[in-house]
């Protein structure tokens, strides 16, 4: 199995019920998956620029899960095949 990567199909419990902030939260994804492989190609000098309104995609990913439960499952509880898939 492999873990599914940040922005990629979240589901309900995990992802922000605003349509905006949900927007944000997928577009810094997107633009801290581009500055990695930029970082891989070009090495240090490739520098992440501001985004959507001027914030940092950092921010944006912050702001979207600030209001998400701040919680723990139970150690008994059983895996989230959600957050799993199947090679």
């Amino acid at each position: 199995m492999r873990e599914v990567a940040l922005g990629a199909s979240p589901n309900a419990a995990s992802a922000p019920s605003d349509a905006t902030r949900y927007t944000e939260l997928r577009g810094a994804s997107a633009a801290l998956r581009a500055a990695i492989g930029m970082w891989q190609n070009q090495g240090a000098t490739y520098t992440i620029y501001n985004v959507a309104g001027g914030y940092s995609p950092i921010f944006l990913v912050r702001r979207a899960l600030e209001d998400l439960p701040d919680s723990v499952p139970e150690p008994n509880t059983a895996e989230r095949h959600s957050l799993r898939t199947r090679r």
